[in-house]
């Protein structure tokens, strides 16, 4: 009977601190946060008849990035802000590896498939800003756009472009003039990441 009467506090006590031990939270592991996103924009603009080129290689610091996937397609912006140069890629979903990684042609007047891509040339111009658009489907478009590696679980991308449009419109010409250069956009881009 005594025995009885010290076991069952004894075992209400057992499985009281079981209970206890259950309840205790496992702690998540902790998520290293994204590192931030770094590209970098090199442009030429290249005079054959004056032997001349105007180039400008805008480092990381001053480039900024923006992907998004939409259900018909990724988009991939590489920029100098406010103005300036900016390029913006466009590859249709359906062309998209299933891990995104591949190297993508670009579209172009000799070819529909590929990426669409479209350089923006901006700059002071008295008191306004003047654009040249440069659109691959207007141009005979040459270069690549590569994605080297997709991060699934942080939605990254990182890869590396290249552009060239020859005989392109002279972005410094005035007004009426028919001259031409050949327009040469290249970098890289890291840890971009793709918002959906």
């Amino acid at each position: 009977m005594l025995y009885q009467r010290l076991l069952l506090p004894l075992v209400a006590l057992t499985a009281i601190s079981l209970s206890a031990c259950n309840d205790t939270e496992t702690p998540t592991p902790k998520t290293e946060p994204a590192p931030e996103a770094e590209a970098t924009l090199n442009r030429s603009f290249h005079f054959a008849a004056l032997s001349q080129t105007v180039m400008a290689l805008h480092p990381a610091s001053t480039v900024q990035t923006e992907a998004r996937l939409t259900p018909s397609a990724l988009t991939l912006s590489i920029g100098v802000r406010p103005t300036e140069d900016h390029i913006h890629f466009t590859l249709d979903r359906s062309t998209l590896t299933a891990a995104y990684a591949g190297t993508y042609s670009l579209r172009s007047t000799a070819s529909t498939a590929g990426a669409q891509v479209r350089y923006t040339y901006s700059r002071q111009e008295g008191t306004g800003t003047r654009y040249t658009f440069y659109d691959a489907a207007d141009h005979a478009t040459q270069g690549e756009l590569t994605i080297s590696s997709y991060d699934s679980g942080r939605k990254l991308i990182s890869g590396t472009y290249q552009v060239s449009m020859p005989g392109a419109a002279d972005p410094f010409r005035p007004l009426g003039s028919l001259s031409t250069c050949n327009v040469t956009v290249s970098g890289r881009f890291q840890n971009v990441a793709v918002q959906e």
